[in-house]
Order: C-alpha cells, then structure tokens, then sequence
C-alpha cells in the first residue's frame, strides 16, 4: 500500500515539476527546454512592419548574442498556452504586450503582400499585411 501511494504521489508530483522547469533564464535570454529555441525576455517596446521586424531580428545584439532571427509562425506559437488569457503565454519570463500581435517570418504562400502574426492575448494567428506594424520577439537556435 506505501509503495503505491508512493508512487501515485510521484506520478503527481513528476509532471508538475517537469512542466515548471520548460523555460530557464539566464540573464535577458530565455530558453525553452522543450524546443531548444531561446527568446528575448523582454522584446522591443515598438513596432515594425514585416521587413522591419526581420532586420531588427537580423542586427539584433541581445543578451550577449547577435544571432537573432524573426521566428517562423510555428516557433511564435509554440509559446501559446490555450489555458491562459491576455496574456496566452506559456511562461510569465517572457515580458510582452499583449495589445497588438507579434510577427512571424512565415509569409503566405497564397499572397505576397501577407505574412503571419500571433495574438498573445488569446494565442491566435491571423494574416497581416507586410506594411502594417506589429511588434516583434526575436528568436535564435535551431
């Protein structure tokens, strides 16, 4: 009887602290361990339209590193957490706003005037012309 409430409490106790444990900073970079992607923990407080946001990406130097891109739309959405609201973010280390979307690099295939953002308010994508202003978190590895 021990050995099994023993081992009902780890089957508890091991996922919560796995979970806890996704995202590490270590000074203004944070790195989610399950993807192996590292973000700014704190993005720039303006916005840019698409081409913008990839520069800014591109000449970035944050956090001791200059190897910055603007993620594609399936990284940006791998930080969304469906059971939270505004923000819809999988860890409260990233500091972003969530009045406005967030660009992705991915451009749509089906018009080159297009490209993809994320609302972090409620962790949707939606299209946006390249010539509106979103904001942007920049991301390296992988």
């Amino acid at each position: 009887m021990k050995r099994m409430m023993i081992w009902m409490a780890l089957g508890c106790l091991v996922p919560t602290l796995l979970s806890a444990d996704r995202f590490a900073q270590s000074g203004e970079v944070v790195r989610d361990g399950k993807t192996g992607l590292s973000w700014q923990s704190t993005p720039a407080d303006k916005k840019f339209s698409w081409s913008g946001a990839k520069e800014h990406c591109d000449v970035l130097n944050y956090g001791g590193y200059s190897d910055w891109r603007l993620p594609n739309l399936y990284e940006l959405k791998s930080l969304v957490d469906y059971d939270k609201y505004n923000p819809a973010l999988a860890t409260t280390r990233i500091h972003i706003k969530t009045d406005d979307y967030y660009w992705s690099s991915s451009k749509d295939v089906s018009d080159s005037s297009g490209a993809w953002d994320v609302d972090f308010k409620n962790g949707n994508d939606y299209w946006d012309r390249k010539t509106d202003e979103n904001y942007v978190l920049c991301v390296r590895g992988q």
